[in-house]
């Protein structure tokens, strides 16, 4: 379901662009949790695999951090 919202906010972008960013971030919240919750039962008491599924987020932020504060990025 994660997904479906996700990818349906780039038809949504075309004509209502605030829909558009409701649903990927309803889209990402989902995907997240379900995904999450799968990393932390394949290994449990251990945070290898969360760590894997969170690092690249992490590397994302920072990175659209950087772009939008050196205006390198205008939405």
């Amino acid at each position: 379901m994660g997904c479906i919202l996700a990818s349906s906010s780039a038809i949504a972008s075309i004509f209502y662009p605030v829909l558009a960013v409701v649903l990927v971030g309803i889209g990402n919240v989902l995907f997240h949790l379900s995904a999450g919750s799968i990393c932390l039962n394949l290994t449990p008491k251990k945070a290898s695999a969360p760590s894997i599924f969170v690092a690249p987020v992490a590397l994302g932020l920072m990175v659209g951090t950087v772009l939008g504060r050196n205006g390198q990025f205008i939405a």
